[in-house]
């Protein structure tokens, strides 16, 4: 048995003596008080799991003590055997009506004393292990998050209330396979984390999507290991809104760097030339940059109002058929100008679908930011970029390719994670990669596709690869 803390309240030492002789030889920890006072204070302070208590006591007797542990409600639970020599049936009564348990009778019969004691002990303890028990059920019945408890081969244990609630669960699931009932729903994202389940891995990022459909947006799943013992403890939690959020904030920034920086271009050229050189300029000098700043606040009203169209999170669902092949040429010159990089090599196979299964708005957004990190990180900020497309098993595959640094082991193991600082080895800076990889990540998974990052295999730089 292990350790009970039991309280001796009795104001005979002799008496408070045996009692310690007769219960050390089962493992008790023993507390004693000498008068009723004290011992309230040490029930208080103790919380023992059991109180033995003598009747018969000065200025506050037994049942006094028995009725003001009763009216504590940190100690109205705590079991109380009372210690008596009065046999007559008035004084049972009493302690009863005071809050007692039971009665032990002076003297001690030995075996009953250590068996009444035991079994009080014993289940004042299941009472409170099912107490706790009952609590924290309630508590991870009524929380925001999803728990899925798995055993070694995979099989439902237990789904809390929210995890039934997401996969569609009845009473009777328990023993269900678990991976079916994910797939069946969800895409397990990234794939190569989840091939060896139920061993998943404690410190890498696991997803599940629900893809978009014509009617609902995609939405997300955030998966972490909790216990990975015999029993596994998934966490279930709903990032939608989160990762809806960090994806409005990073489309808004690179959409504002992509649109706005030719009109502004015109306009602060067309002005610093009036401005500076207008007393030496002709008047169809001037007329041609005020035309030239006007034609850039033209140009710039109209990316404001598309930009203004355009907060709502890019989808990556294609409304329109998808991101024809043939303009990828015609978006790659747009944004190689505008990052004023060196123009992208195209190189096509043979064979290739018309259309890409994702939207262009969100596909043009990815390709600014890969050219973008392309410029980033090479050591002059002037990359020599080449785009392959090709079919490899039923999927059109694009490989970005450039020629800057090289990733390390934990560079390109982290690349995906948000704001890695992925900068730190080669500039002794750490401004950090930010949310765009991330984001290109998931943009691809919602349109059903997947992305990897290598360092290339002959030369310096690196190559991304889309499936799709």
């Amino acid at each position: 048995m292990s350790e009970a803390l039991l309280l001796i309240i009795d104001d005979d030492r002799p008496s408070r003596q045996l009692l310690q002789q007769l219960l050390r030889k089962d493992n008790y920890r023993l507390e004693f008080a000498e008068d009723g006072e004290s011992g309230l204070a040490l029930a208080s302070r103790l919380q023992p799991d059991l109180i033995l208590l003598d009747v018969v006591m000065p200025r506050m007797d037994g049942f006094e003590v028995c009725r003001r542990l009763r009216q504590d409600p940190n100690l109205a639970e705590v079991p109380v055997l009372m210690l008596t020599a009065l046999e007559d049936h008035q004084s049972r009564l009493t302690g009863l009506e005071a809050g007692a348990d039971d009665f032990i009778s002076k003297p001690y019969h030995v075996a009953e004393l250590r068996a009444r004691v035991r079994t009080v002990v014993r289940l004042n303890r299941y009472r409170r292990i099912r107490n706790e028990r009952d609590r924290f059920g309630w508590v991870v019945e009524n929380v925001e998050h999803g728990y899925l408890l798995v055993d070694p081969q995979g099989l439902l244990l237990y789904a809390n209330s929210k995890a039934r609630g997401i996969f569609g669960l009845g009473a009777d699931s328990q023993g269900q396979a678990v991976l079916p009932l994910l797939e069946s729903q969800f895409r397990l994202q990234p794939e190569e984390h989840w091939r060896d389940w139920p061993r998943l891995p404690e410190n890498e990022p696991l997803m599940l999507l629900r893809p978009e459909t014509s009617q609902a947006r995609a939405s997300w799943m955030e998966v972490r290991v909790l216990s990975h013992s015999r029993e596994i403890l998934l966490q279930l939690r709903d990032v939608t809104s989160e990762l809806s959020s960090q994806r409005s904030v990073w489309s808004f920034e690179s959409l504002i760097c992509h649109k706005l920086r030719t009109p502004l271009t015109k306009i602060t050229w067309g002005l610093s030339f009036i401005a500076n050189k207008a007393e030496r300029l002709s008047v169809p000098k001037i007329k041609e940059f005020a035309a030239m700043s006007q034609g850039g606040v033209d140009q710039l009203k109209g990316e404001l109002e598309s930009v203004l169209s355009y907060l709502n999170t890019p989808s990556a669902r294609p409304s329109d058929g998808g991101f024809r092949l043939d303009h990828l040429q015609e978006s790659l010159t747009e944004i190689v100008a505008q990052l004023e990089i060196a123009p992208v090599a195209i190189d096509r196979s043979a064979g290739l679908p018309v259309t890409l299964p994702i939207s262009r708005r969100a596909f043009e957004i990815i390709l600014w930011e890969l050219l973008q990190n392309s410029k980033k990180y090479h050591p002059q900020q002037n990359p020599q970029v080449q785009i392959k497309v090709f079919q490899q098993q039923g999927q059109t595959v694009l490989e970005v390719i450039d020629d800057g640094i090289c990733l390390s082991p934990e560079q390109l193991r982290n690349a995906f994670l948000p704001y890695y600082q992925g900068e730190r080895t080669f500039t002794g800076q750490i401004p950090g990669m930010g949310l765009g990889l991330t984001m290109v990540r998931q943009m691809l998974w919602e349109a059903g596709g997947e992305c990897q990052i290598q360092n290339r295999r002959a030369g310096q730089g690196v190559i991304l690869e889309m499936r799709l």
